[in-house]
């Protein structure tokens, strides 16, 4: 077992664990309400029951993709947790990907001013991202991530067991945070990725962590230097929101770190030959490019959490492993962008 520890909390990582109650001790008398969806539910509600024994379990389950993640959803769950009765020292625990890590923690953030969370995480975005550093978000109509809060567990437990039965989408889909995180913190990550048939250890998983805990515990409210988790991400969560999440977040982080990456080279920030090496990668793994144009994701670009009136905070890639976070103009970026279009 691996445990990264940040500091409020502690991250579990191995390929299996026994059972949970080792670490609910502290909790002995609590309930458990578990947010999930429907295919975690079907694959895995047993699972986690035989985990955990002893215990009061309420389900809700949502339903799968990331239109769930509505305002609407985060006060469903609100009357499911008060019909039951659920007191602030009760655990709510998020059990899935990052559509149920974002809406719980969310949940969790506001309900009765704050209730123990523990993220139980089944997909590579949640265990190397979503679960990690305290953001919370919903939707609201098509704008990604534009309700939140930072809010943060009590215990992340990483099985990388879970990931043995994704389906080809959500490993494409984990593909895109792992690019990133290899990109900007981690070479080996890449190298491990270019092999092909890539065995998601604990050990890969922990990498992974290790970069995204460096930024949070130096940034925890992103307003500086934790921007660099967003390379891709800004034009990413654009494109998500245009496509209404028919497009989901590591395909289009992966279409935003394009993006940035044709941004930087016709601004002459960044070596050419990343963008050359990205695209091969990505043949290799079958990823197809989304053909779509600025005007699809442009109103929803302003929209972005690092924007101001006259620019935004951008992130480029000199070369790997060298961010560069510049403030752009939205005129500069709009020419950048609609000039390196196919």
């Amino acid at each position: 077992m691996k445990i990264i520890s940040l500091p409020k909390y502690n991250i579990y990582i191995d390929r299996s664990f026994e059972n949970y109650d080792r670490f609910l001790g502290d909790y002995q008398e609590s309930k458990l309400f578990v947010v999930t969806d429907e295919n975690v539910y079907f694959l895995y509600k047993d699972t986690l029951e035989r985990k955990v024994t002893n215990r009061d379990i309420f389900w809700y389950v949502l339903v799968d993709g990331d239109y769930s993640k509505t305002s609407e959803n985060a006060f469903n769950i609100i009357d499911f947790l008060i019909k039951n009765g659920a007191k602030r020292n009760d655990l709510l625990i998020a059990f899935g990907g990052g559509v149920v890590t974002d809406i719980t923690g969310f949940v969790a953030s506001i309900y009765m001013r704050g209730i123990n969370l523990i993220h139980i995480p089944t997909t590579i975005i949640s265990q190397i991202d979503s679960s990690i550093g305290g953001k919370t978000a919903v939707n609201y109509e098509q704008y990604k991530n534009i309700v939140g809060t930072f809010y943060d567990p009590m215990i992340v437990i990483c099985e990388t067991k879970y990931l043995d039965t994704l389906q080809k989408k959500e490993i494409l889909n984990g593909y895109g945070e792992l690019i990133k995180t290899g990109l900007i913190g981690d070479v080996e990550i890449l190298h491990e990725l270019d092999l092909g048939d890539v065995n998601y250890s604990p050990d890969l998983i922990s990498r992974a962590i290790e970069i995204k805990k460096k930024y949070v515990i130096e940034d925890y409210f992103d307003k500086s230097i934790r921007n660099t988790l967003n390379f891709g991400h800004t034009i990413g969560h654009a494109v998500e929101a245009a496509t209404n999440f028919e497009i989901s977040h590591g395909e289009a982080v992966i279409f935003g770190m394009i993006k940035a990456l044709e941004v930087g080279i016709y601004l002459g920030l960044t070596n050419h030959k990343l963008l050359d090496d990205l695209n091969e990668f990505l043949q290799k793994i079958g990823y197809k490019v989304p053909n779509l144009k600025y005007k699809k994701y442009e109103k929803y670009l302003f929209m972005d959490k690092k924007g101001k009136s006259d620019g935004i905070r951008f992130v480029f890639l000199e070369d790997v492993l060298k961010p560069k976070i510049e403030t752009i103009s939205w005129s500069k970026l709009k020419d950048a962008l609609v000039n390196t279009e196919k």
